[in-house]
């Protein structure tokens, strides 16, 4: 015997209850979003009531600083989104990684010709805090994790000025154009060699062909990035980051 199809009332009142569940549904969730968005203000509120109560601490103290700077992101807020936002005006947040940038900037640019535009953060930032000691420009302590936001604000603008994670450490581009990747994968192996690289090298540990490396090694010194040396006639080319040796 042939089962007999839905009639079309039952096919309405099937639609009638998917409607309601469909509607209900929504419902549910703008409550849910809207209890959501009560409590994301409410922990802004708090935050702001913390980063009052803690202000001199968090201008001073780089790792308490971060720590902030973390509870910030937890809840969508950028205290340096805006020069004239809360967190500017009230704690002065923004002004110290605007004025670290154009401190980061100037030392840069006062390198360029000794570093080749590549320099580890480490050496950027020894020479910032001699920088700032002898000019009593901020009474605010600084940690790299401040120097490598404050360059992440400024890349933004189109300073010339990046940031490159290198393993566990961080390089710092200060160059006329970005490089690609084949030289950024040169560069951060240099690092790992004391600044130093050779051809051999490209083709043992990146794997590439020797006319490749080649290729990306001529372009790196015909931009001043490298400077080359051939110790004999004979002998392999080496290839130097001057803002990587270790005297720098």
């Amino acid at each position: 015997m042939r089962r007999r199809g839905l009639g079309v009332g039952a096919i309405h009142r099937q639609q009638q209850t998917e409607a309601k569940y469909k509607e209900k549904s929504a419902e549910i969730a703008k409550e849910q979003l809207t209890k959501l968005s009560q409590q994301m203000e409410v922990f802004r509120e708090k935050l702001q009531e913390f980063a009052i109560k803690h202000k001199k601490d968090i201008r001073k103290d780089p790792n308490f600083r971060r720590a902030f700077q973390t509870m910030c992101a937890n809840v969508g807020v950028d205290p340096l989104h805006s020069s004239s936002n809360f967190w500017t005006k009230m704690l002065g947040v923004g002004d110290i990684y605007y004025e670290l940038a154009v401190q980061v900037i100037e030392i840069c640019i006062a390198l360029n010709h000794q570093t080749g535009g590549v320099m580890p953060i480490d050496e950027l930032y020894s020479r910032l805090i001699r920088s700032r000691k002898a000019s009593s420009k901020s009474e605010a302590d600084i940690a790299i994790d401040d120097i490598v936001r404050a360059i992440e604000k400024i890349s933004a603008l189109g300073s010339g000025i990046q940031v490159i994670k290198c393993k566990d450490t961080y390089l710092v581009y200060s160059l006329s154009r970005e490089v690609d990747l084949d030289q950024n994968e040169v560069i951060k192996l240099a690092q790992e060699y004391d600044g130093r690289i050779t051809a051999i090298q490209l083709i043992d540990k990146l794997k590439w062909s020797i006319n490749k490396s080649e290729k990306v090694l001529n372009n790196l010194t015909m931009e001043g990035i490298v400077w080359v040396d051939v110790p004999k006639p004979e002998a392999d080319k080496i290839y130097w980051f001057p803002g990587l040796f270790k005297r720098i």
